[in-house]
Parts: structure tokens; sequence; C-alpha cells
């Protein structure tokens, strides 16, 4: 958009009328009012013509030159039609038509404006002058989208955002070829309620055959039947994947039923990736149907508000194998036996993740799932996706992911899997029940082989009973770098454990309810002190509602050299001294502290804070004896590398230090 011969409004003149109602105000005093009455109708005259004008002029201007430039005309009509003797609406209208490249309609707008004003007007004359800028330009204009080679066009045309790509389709002829015949605009198409996607509705048929990415998340009655027709008839030949709203979906089964089942079977080559969201639909299509149309779709989300029991559908009709390689299923329950009936006809299942199950759906993937690498049960959090299988690789489930609170798993249920694919497993995130003393021997006896030979990351509750298998399992392990454990009753164990393998990269721990102040612990640091001279050692720690932290084991975990990392939450047998101490001797080089209700914790210890030289993140919550003093402590330290500050539930900020915050570190967060 060319700017250089778009002059702004002018401001608005209140001289005029300023000089009318002193004359009015003058005529009232002398009761001449008469004079009065004519005066006060000149000025309502002025007000509804002159004034207006103005105004409207200056918001035609700020529209044409935010890109809005429908509504920039809009005004200069409603100019032209409050005053169609004036030269301003018509000049107005011609500007932005130039402005945006339509010289012959701005010359139009021009020839109105020379046959309707008034040609005493003072501006007539530049209703001709700007006519002749408009021939001149019409004349010499460069049109890059149709002069330049389709390579570069296309490259232009990519990166309009769709809104846009719409609006080239009517600027003329050759610019609705160029925009319709370029591929990589219409790759990625999202299809929602606005204008923009109303008016595709239409051209479809013409760029339908470049999509490859389909997005649909409209409430326009008509717009599934549309798009599920298009589909039956071919139209999307190379479509890889679709995603339908919740909104989209809706009425989509009673509705499109022969369609929708026609439309899946004419994509069913291309068609990878499929997501369905059924939870308003009051009758979901079923999997078995999905499946059976959409035969190379490898990966399927599917949401619905009901039991599986009811959406399994008939699999008899699969005739083969299916595919399917990742399935996320979030429904109201799944059971084994649910699960099971699918996973038999999906034998290359590599990913399931599922959200509303119960515990019996672990025995039917231990029996009929030989492929999977990746378990999501009932898990919030997002769950990594399927890499790319390494050819000759040992087939077994390598991450496992379970809730992390609310009922936990029976061990009798998630043991026989974790045992099962032990030489596999490389995550573990799981929270498993309490195994009952009489019950633990046989435990004992029956996983007396557990031994995670390759596992990398590692996440449990320290139950009775969990804590000694799992320990177990992972002492004399290679591999371990992350550790995340809870509910411990002692920390002596797992310190031990620690000291046999190899040191760890990241290291949580939480609710210790013992106080036996062992000295396990801080052997364990200073071992991995010692490494951290020499090689990569301890870098996250994060410490929460842990009674067995004290200044004694600060002290040691501030001698590693490699720490990074560090948060602190609710650590009661602490001291202010030990927090102070903590941060005076540790490495120039950490990089994020985060401190949690530390009743400890004082200004006087930001300050401390404030002189680690590389640190760039700050947290602070729920500290009661901080105040603003102590956050322009760590400002005004010697941290220049501070990138980001979050203090919420400390103190009263005022508005001088959050300005101040922000004017010292990029991102600030108060609440």
């Amino acid at each position: 958009m060319n700017t250089t011969f778009y002059p702004p409004a002018e401001v608005i003149d209140m001289g005029p009328i300023q000089e009318t109602l002193q004359r009015l105000s003058r005529a009232n005093g002398a009761r001449e009012y008469q004079q009065a009455i004519r005066h006060a109708t000149s000025a309502i005259d002025q007000t509804l013509t002159s004034q207006l004008l103005d105004l409207l002029d200056n918001r035609a201007y700020s529209y044409a030159i935010q890109g809005r430039p429908d509504l920039a005309i809009t005004d200069t009509q409603r100019m032209i039609g409050y005053s169609p003797t004036k030269v301003a609406g018509y000049l107005r209208k011609g500007m932005i038509l130039s402005l945006y490249g339509y010289q012959i309609q701005a010359v139009e707008a021009y020839d109105e404006g020379i046959q309707n004003a008034a040609p005493d007007s003072s501006r007539f004359d530049n209703l001709k002058i700007a006519r002749e800028a408009a021939i001149d330009l019409n004349e010499t204009r460069i049109d890059i989208i149709t002069k330049s080679p389709v390579e570069i066009a296309n490259q232009i045309l990519s990166q309009l955002p769709q809104a846009a790509a719409v609006n080239c389709l009517s600027i003329s002829k050759a610019w609705r070829e160029r925009t319709l015949c370029c591929e990589q605009l219409w790759r990625d198409l999202s299809v929602c309620g606005d204008p923009a996607s109303i008016c595709l509705f239409n051209i479809m048929p013409y760029f339908a055959h470049h999509v490859q990415h389909l997005k649909v998340n409209s409430t326009l009655k008509g717009a599934p039947s549309i798009l599920f027709e298009h589909m039956k008839n071919g139209l999307f030949v190379k479509i890889e994947s679709l995603e339908m709203s919740e909104d989209s979906t809706q009425n989509l089964r009673k509705e499109y039923a022969t369609a929708v089942s026609v439309a899946f079977w004419e994509t069913r080559r291309t068609l990878t990736t499929l997501h369905l969201d059924f939870s308003s639909s009051q009758d979901p299509i079923k999997l078995a149907e999905i499946l059976t149309a959409c035969c190379s779709v490898v990966k399927l989300t599917y949401v619905a508000g009901y039991a599986m029991s009811t959406l399994v559908g008939d699999f008899t009709l699969l005739r083969n194998d299916h595919s399917l390689a990742s399935l996320q299923l979030s429904l109201r329950t799944i059971t084994g036996a649910d699960i099971q009936v699918l996973l038999q006809r999906c034998q290359q299942l590599r990913r399931l993740v599922m959200n509303g199950c119960d515990s019996t759906v672990l025995n039917s993937i231990n029996l009929h799932a030989p492929n999977l690498e990746i378990l999501g049960y009932n898990h919030k959090h997002q769950i990594q996706e399927l890499q790319e299988k390494v050819p000759n690789s040992i087939s077994g489930l390598q991450r496992i992911y379970t809730h992390y609170d609310g009922v936990a798993i029976r061990a009798s249920q998630i043991l026989p899997l974790l045992y099962k694919n032990m030489a596999t497993l490389v995550e573990i995130y799981s929270n498993i029940s309490v195994i009952p003393q009489n019950e633990f021997q046989q435990f004992s006896i029956t996983y007396t082989n557990l031994k995670f030979q390759k596992l990398n990351r590692l996440t449990f509750w320290c139950l009775q009973g969990i804590q000694e298998l799992m320990l177990r399992a992972i002492c004399g392990t290679e591999t371990l770098t992350y550790l995340r454990i809870g509910s411990i009753y002692g920390l002596q164990d797992v310190a031990n454990v620690m000291m046999k393998i190899p040191p760890l990269t990241e290291l949580h721990i939480s609710h210790t309810y013992t106080i036996t102040y062992s000295s396990s612990l801080i052997t364990l640091f200073r071992k991995y002190a010692k490494l951290s001279e020499t090689q990569s050692s301890l870098q996250i720690v994060a410490f929460h509602y842990c009674s067995e932290i004290t200044d004694t084991v600060l002290a040691s975990l501030a001698d590693i050299k490699t720490l990074r990392v560090v948060t602190f939450c609710k650590l009661d047998n602490v001291t202010g001294e030990g927090i102070n101490e903590f941060f005076y001797k540790v490495d120039k080089g950490l990089t994020s502290v985060t401190l949690i209700e530390l009743d400890a914790v004082t200004d006087n210890h930001m300050a401390t804070v404030g002189e680690l030289k590389n640190l760039q993140q700050v947290k602070l919550s729920k500290l009661s004896y901080v105040t603003v003093q102590g956050v322009r402590n760590v400002l005004d330290g010697g941290c220049h590398c501070l990138k980001k500050l979050t203090v919420e539930g400390c103190c009263v900020m005022t508005e001088e230090c959050i300005q101040y915050a922000k004017q010292k570190v990029k991102t600030v967060i108060f609440s």
C-alpha cells in the first residue's frame, strides 16, 4: 500500500462555529431574539455539514491507513450523501481508491465530483489535479502479482492471511486466477464462521485440489454439508488431515450420514490424520465406521460425551488389520472390553492416549497391543507424539503416563505391564496404590527381576511397597537422568540408590513426612559436587514441602557447580541464614530461582539473589516477609541478564515499582 500520494485529513476547524456562537451570545444579550434564532440555525447547519464532514473525512483516512478500505469508502459515501455539492467526499473517495490501486475507479469518483460539486469551491481544482494523477498512475503502475514470475507471485500470496487472500479474488480476473492457482496459499485451510470463510464456500471447487490440511470450526448450518459434498465429489484430492471442532459436528451424523461415509471413502487414499470432536453431538459417528471408511488414517483423535461401549460400532466391517498408529480417545467411560475390540483390529497401534478409562484397560493393552510404544492413562498434560520408528528396533512400550493425582492404579493391574516392558521403557509417569504388607512379599517374589534397563525419566509416588519395588528396579541403571518422587517417608533409601547410579540431571522431591536429618542426602550432593568439577552433574533441583531439607543439605547442594535451576517451596527446617548462605555460595551460573512459601526469606535475601550475575528468571510466590524493597533489591543487583520476573501473593506492589520493574526486565508478572 503506497501512502506517498495520500495526504492526511485536515484538522477539524472549529473556528466558524465558534464565531457563530459568539454572535448568538451577543444577540441574546441584546434581546435581539430573531437575530439569535438565525445565528442558532446557522450554527446547527454548520454542525450538521462542515463538522460532520470533517469527522467522517478523518475517520475514512484512518480506516484507509489501517487497511480497511471497505469501511473508509462507506464513510466517503456518507459524506457525499450529506453534502453532494461539496468536494470533500468525492476527493477522499478517489484518494482511497487510488491508494489501493483502483485507479480507474478513482478517476470515476473524481469525474463524479467534477460533475456534481460546486465549481466555485476552494478545493474544486484539487479534483482535477487528483484525476490527472490517477490517470498517470494507471498508465505507469506495476502489478506485482501479474507481472512477477509465478514462483515469486506465489511466495507473496502464500504469506497473506486467509481474509486478505479472499480479497485478492475480487481485484481482477488475473489476480483471481493467480490466487486460485497458488498451491501454497490453500495448503492449510481454516473454515470458520467469518465473512471470508463464508465466501470460500462458493469458490471451494476452484482450489480444493490444493488443500492438504483442513480445519473446520463453523457453526453455520450448511457448512458441513457443503464440505462433505465437495469431498464426496473427489475435489479434495490431496487432503491429508481433517480437524472438525465441537461446533461443526453437532448435527453431523443425523443430517449428513450418507455424505460423510462417502466423503471419507473418497479421501481414503490421502487422508491420514483425523480429529473429530463430538462433545455436543447426540449421535456421533461410530469408531468402526470411521476406520472402515478411512483405511489410510494413521492418527485419530476422537472426543465424545458417551461411553465407548455405545460408540465402538461393528469392527467386523474391517476386513484387514488397520494401519492406525496413534489413537487419542476422550470419552465418558472406557473399559478393557471396549478397547479390546478395537485393539484386536488395530495391531499396528503405537500410541494410545485415553481419558475416561478404568484400570481394566491395562490388562487388555498388555494382551492385545504388541506394538504399543506410548500409553496415556487419564493423563491431564500433553503427551509426546510418535517419533519415526527406528528400523529393526525392539517392540515394546517406551513411555507410560498415568494420572498423578486422584485414585491411584492398583499395583496388581499396572505392574504386569511394567514388567513385560522393562527392557524398553524409557519414561514412567505413574501413581500406583499402596501394596499392603501382607501382599508385598508375593509381589516382591513375582517381580524380583524387575529392572528398567533403559529408563531415562521416572515420576512416581513413594507409597508403601511401591518405593521399595521402584527403587530396586532402578538400582544400577546407567540411563536415568530425571527423577521426580513424592510422599516419601524417609529419603535415606532414595539417596542410597542414587549413590549407585550416574548423577541425575534433574531431581524433584516433594512431600517428605519424617524428620531424620539423614546424612545420606548430604553425602549424595557432596558426590555430585565433586563430579561437577570434571563432568556433567545435577542441573535442576526442586524441593516442595520437604521436612528433611535443612541448612546443611542446602550448603552441600550449593557446591554443585553445574546447578542452574532451583525451586524451594515450604521448607520449614531451613532458616534465613541457610537461604542466604546457599545463594552466596552457589555457582554464579545459576539462571532460574523460584521461592514459594518460605517464611525465612526477607528483603535482605533478595539482595543476595540479585547478585547472581547470570540469573534470567525469578519467581517469588507467597513470601510473607518480602516487600516492595525486596523486589527492588533483585532488580538493582548485578543480574543484568534477568528476562522474567514473577511476583505473586507477596506484597501490595506499588505502580511505581511495577513500572520500574518493566524498565529493567522484559517480562514482568505481578498478581
